[in-house]
């Protein structure tokens, strides 16, 4: 029941009375560091959180774990950062749709990996796996371990520059 007696109902009429007249404004109102602290935490909630070792630009249609929409033909997805077309793409690691140049940004400095079979010739030049993030390329080249030896490119990038380019045995 809504019904309290006495000095308890007239207190609670006072501070109904001093809320809906915008009293309590300055008691209730964030404080400019606290908006703050809430402005960086959306933020970066909009810009992803997630392991720098699984961040890797993504095609959401061709994903094995798709969410509702990711294998529509047509998506109008906006980017979490600059609201322009995304499409299908985004992060893997935190699957927040990212436009390819909001996506440099959030990767930031987080390396990625290419690899190709070295003995390609001049095939070399025409196939390359994608940009993996460092779990996906471990995970694919475990998958050679049992395959005949064979040598393997490995680079690896960092902001877009390349930092380490080896030959490996399989």
């Amino acid at each position: 029941s809504f019904v309290e007696a006495g000095a308890a109902l007239s207190a609670f009429k006072a501070r109904l009375h001093e809320w809906v007249s915008g009293r309590l404004a300055g008691e209730l109102n964030a404080k400019r560091q606290e908006v703050e602290e809430l402005q960086w935490r959306s933020d970066s909630y909009a810009q992803g959180i997630c392991a720098r070792s699984r961040r890797a630009y993504h095609c959401f249609r061709s994903s094995q774990h798709r969410g509702m929409g990711d294998a529509a033909f047509i998506t109008f997805t906006m980017c979490s950062q600059c609201d322009s077309s995304a499409s299908n793409w985004g992060c893997k690691g935190c699957r927040r749709p990212f436009c390819s140049k909001c996506f440099t940004k959030h990767r930031g400095t987080a390396p990625y990996v290419r690899w190709m079979y070295e003995d390609l010739g001049f095939l070399k030049s025409f196939w390359t796996s994608p940009e993996l993030c460092l779990e996906d390329a471990q995970a694919q080249l475990s998958e050679l371990s049992g395959a005949p030896a064979r040598e393997i490119r490995l680079k690896v990038f960092v902001s877009g520059q390349l930092v380490e380019d080896e030959v490996l045995d399989s």
